[in-house]
């Protein structure tokens, strides 16, 4: 299989899965809790930190030389998240503090995937190729988004949820097989990779202040 064929089908299976747990998530919290306070606090905890952890992601991936090896480590990790969390539902384990952990922890984690992904398809095609290649991936972002949430809903009034978040676990699995099968030349030197990390540490800190400005 093509990089380029691996990167648009793993980026469907990725997006798919990933849409398919955090609408599940959703409507798990308000199933349990039913009270509306909850999913506030649960999107409270989901959205900061993910602007405040933005920058570090962002220069995690931009400081790496071995991308392939972050996108399989980070889809493991996130595959073991959504495992607990699944692990949770099925063995009845109500706690609210804990599921918003782990929920945090698997959206964070998972954040890491689409950014990776682009880096390595800016670095393995050129111009022409990325923009074709950039709009499928938008393409098949979109069609995940909209299909999960069909796919959800439907399957939420005879499946439990212990399923669906097997579902996004097994959609791991099938993505980090179709990464062993990416192919990455090496990228740049040594001395390269120091002047590139000492720039992106500069990035990473101006990036810092505007957080905290936004914030």
């Amino acid at each position: 299989m093509s990089n380029k064929r691996i990167i648009l089908v793993s980026q469907f299976i990725n997006n798919f899965g990933t849409a398919f747990s955090r609408i599940a998530l959703i409507i798990l919290v308000t199933t349990w809790y039913k009270n509306a306070i909850y999913v506030g606090i649960y999107s409270f905890f989901l959205f900061i930190p993910q602007v405040v952890l933005a920058t570090p992601i962002g220069y995690l991936i931009d400081s790496r030389r071995d991308e392939k090896r972050l996108l399989l480590v980070s889809s493991f990790l996130a595959a073991l998240a959504i495992l607990c969390v699944a692990a949770m539902d099925y063995f009845q384990v109500h706690s609210f503090v804990l599921l918003v952990a782990l929920a945090v922890v698997y959206s964070v984690i998972s954040d890491i995937y689409a950014p990776c992904i682009t880096k390595v398809t800016v670095y393995l095609f050129d111009k022409s190729d990325f923009n074709d290649i950039n709009a499928s991936i938008s393409g098949a972002m979109t069609a995940a988004n909209l299909f999960s949430g069909i796919i959800v809903t439907y399957f939420i009034s005879f499946l439990p949820f212990t399923a669906l978040f097997l579902f996004d676990f097994v959609s791991y699995i099938v993505v980090m097989v179709l990464l062993m099968f990416l192919h990455i030349p090496p990228t740049n030197t040594a001395t390269d990779g120091v002047a590139a990390t000492a720039a992106q540490s500069t990035s990473m800190w101006n990036s810092f202040k505007i957080v905290k400005d936004f914030l």
